[in-house]
């Protein structure tokens, strides 16, 4: 699951960086605060804290040294007070009200309440409805709390509105996979793979990826090779049963006499390639979802660039597969293309 700790300091960092110093008018004040910032940023939180004391103890109602002295506390893990300091500003309107009110959500997530968490969210959301990041700190109480079929839905939105965000792809996969949507978590793994590929979290996504790949799968070791398909798989999110099974026909492969030769590297990026290939084949038949409006054009891009065998091997680098290494130094050049065409995509 993703780290909450992270979520919130991730946005927090962006709202209090770019808020303005709203009642520094006063030189003294407005220099007590910059020093504060630059304390905090510096990892001196109890000094930071102590700047920020001083502007307001000359301007109780300074709301740029009430929101920086919160962050502080945040950090450093003091929920309670950084719940009541933002308390009373979350109900004064204005523009900083939604950041207020998730920062104030933040707060209240990590220090154990997350049911009135949720409310800031929602109030914020009520405000800004189309905020991904608002969406994505909703999605992840949401999770926490087993409410899978609304997190899904916000992190699709999310996904949709900053298609480039890899952790809120990460946690939809996620999501997609404990709800039995098997397609779907497959191609948003993959999707995050693309925009993360060599970190922890890549290792996890790619192993998901194989796992996903072989589901259902399994050999006695002779020349059997058994195959089943969940009946039970989930159609809200689109009927992928025809792809699923020909994954699972494609994972079988790797039993077969011929693929024994190969390594374990090649054999996983053929399964990876070939699911590919059958999906965008058929992608006709497959309807109009989020899968297919928001996941499937991006494979269909790579290989109208001829650029999807190295996406597929790509994405499988961070397992250390044997002979991973060979196929990279052999398919160097379109690696570096591959890359380049997804930083490209970043832009």
């Amino acid at each position: 699951m993703l780290c909450r700790k992270m979520k919130s300091l991730a946005l927090l960092l962006l709202l209090f960086a770019t808020m303005p110093l709203l009642g520094a008018d006063d030189p003294g004040i407005a220099q007590a605060i910059a020093q504060g910032v630059a304390l905090h940023d510096a990892g001196k939180y109890d000094e930071a804290i102590a700047k920020y004391r001083e502007a307001l103890a000359a301007d109780p109602g300074n709301v740029s040294a009430t929101y920086e002295l919160a962050y502080s506390l945040y950090a450093k893990g003091d929920y309670a007070q950084c719940t009541t300091l933002l308390q009373p500003l979350a109900d004064m309107p204005g523009v900083l009200q939604p950041a207020v009110l998730t920062s104030l959500g933040n707060c209240l997530d990590s220090g154990g309440h997350p049911d009135e968490a949720i409310a800031a969210y929602r109030k914020a959301l009520a405000i800004q409805p189309d905020n991904p990041s608002f969406l994505f700190n909703l999605a992840i109480t949401l999770s926490g709390k087993g409410e899978l079929d609304e997190t899904r839905e916000l992190l699709k939105r999310n996904a949709t509105l900053r298609p480039n965000h890899a952790s809120g792809r990460y946690l939809l996969a996620q999501t997609f996979d404990q709800q039995n949507f098997r397609a779907a978590a497959l191609l948003e793994y993959l999707r995050f793979l693309a925009i993360e590929p060599s970190t922890p979290r890549a290792k996890e996504a790619a192993a998901h990826v194989v796992e996903i790949l072989h589901r259902g799968v399994s050999s006695d070791g002779g020349k059997n090779i058994n195959i089943t398909v969940d009946p039970d798989s989930r159609k809200e999110e689109g009927d992928f049963g025809s792809w699923e099974m020909m994954i699972s026909i494609t994972g079988g492969l790797r039993f077969t006499k011929e693929s024994r030769k190969k390594s374990e590297f090649e054999k996983t990026r053929d399964e990876v390639s070939s699911a590919l290939a059958v999906l965008l084949e058929t992608r006709s038949d497959l309807g109009t979802n989020y899968t297919t409006t928001q996941n499937i054009p991006f494979f269909v891009t790579l290989d109208e660039q001829k650029l999807l065998d190295a996406f597929a091997g790509d994405v499988l680098l961070p397992l250390d597969l044997k002979g991973g290494d060979a196929w990279a130094k052999k398919n160097a050049a379109a690696l570096q293309q591959y890359r380049a065409f997804i930083a490209a995509q970043a832009r």
